[in-house]
């Protein structure tokens, strides 16, 4: 089976059945906890190709690159 982006996984999730809003909001959070680690990997990955020395770790550059301050 194929990796799926987050975006693939929230479309499958939409298209395949009714959900209640209390589903929707758990939902909500699997996707971006599965966006989250593809970013981190993605990272990863740039800076093993590149034989770059990592000048964050993959947790750090998410959180300086995409955290959100309204939670």
């Amino acid at each position: 089976m194929s990796k799926q982006t987050a975006i693939e996984w929230l479309f499958n999730k939409m298209n395949t059945e009714e959900h209640t809003i209390s589903e929707w909001d758990n939902i909500r959070e699997e996707a971006l906890k599965i966006e989250k680690e593809q970013i981190k990997d993605a990272f990863e990955e740039g800076n093993l190709y590149h034989g770059w020395a990592l000048k964050h770790e993959p947790e750090q550059y998410y959180n300086e690159t995409y955290k959100n301050e309204e939670k």
